[in-house]
């Protein structure tokens, strides 16, 4: 009897285990699946992006300005390609 309650927990902890490793994994992957997204939509736009950066005084005033032409696009995918288009394109 001992032995069956000592693996029902030991099999117990495994799926734990499991289940929290598949939780984060999901996150992870879920993460970077949103930053793909804004990537897409960027090179989509890139002219309209190229010239919002080139124009802005700073890459504060750039990420702005690129965040407010998304949002009002009605798109949501992080703030990826803000801040790579603003630091890297700018300068």
């Amino acid at each position: 009897m001992k032995g069956c309650l000592k693996i029902f927990y030991l099999l117990e902890h495994r799926f734990e285990t499991i289940r929290r490793r598949s939780k984060y994994q999901l996150q992870r992957l879920q993460t970077r699946d949103h930053i793909v997204l804004g990537l897409i939509e960027a090179l989509r736009r890139i002219d309209e992006i190229i010239a919002i950066t080139k124009t802005s005084n700073n890459s504060n005033e750039a990420l702005q300005r690129i965040m407010a032409l998304r949002s009002s696009n009605g798109t949501n995918e992080g703030t990826a390609v803000g801040v790579f288009s603003a630091e890297q394109v700018r300068y």
